[in-house]
């Protein structure tokens, strides 16, 4: 059985209106990186709120990622 994990999981931003499936890796992070530095990509599975993952852009430091 093979499982499209794309399509399991979400990402959203404060500023999008809904989550919508998670891009690949250099699309996402160039996303980050282009919003407002409070506006990080939080990624959770498709169903639930939980696993969940930020990624932020700290200018100088580079990528943050923090699970909860």
């Amino acid at each position: 059985m093979v499982v499209n994990l794309r399509n399991s999981f979400r990402v959203s931003f404060i500023t999008s209106e809904a989550p919508m499936p998670v891009p690949s890796v250099p699309e996402l992070l160039t996303r980050v990186q282009s919003r407002p530095v409070w506006d990080g990509a939080s990624i959770s599975p498709a169903d639930a709120q939980f696993p969940l993952v930020h990624v932020d852009w700290h200018e100088g430091h580079g990528f943050v990622l923090s699970d909860v």
